[in-house]
């Protein structure tokens, strides 16, 4: 069995291939706690809380900047 290798940082830096694994990664482990998620509300809920880091991000340079 061969293993295939992913260049994780080259993943997080695209921002389309960024969201595909974290949307995927919701949805699955959602899954394994039994619940059904839907690709729609996966992708809500990773907008959501990308929003909210950029958001805490963006305070704490402005608190830096001051």
């Amino acid at each position: 069995m061969s293993t295939k290798r992913f260049d994780i940082r080259a993943i997080l830096r695209d921002p389309v291939k960024r969201r595909t694994l974290l949307v995927n990664s919701i949805i699955a482990t959602q899954a394994r706690e039994g619940i059904t998620t839907t690709r729609e509300q996966a992708e809500a809920a990773y907008d959501r809380v990308n929003r909210t880091c950029y958001d805490a991000e963006h305070a704490h340079r402005v608190r830096r900047a001051q």
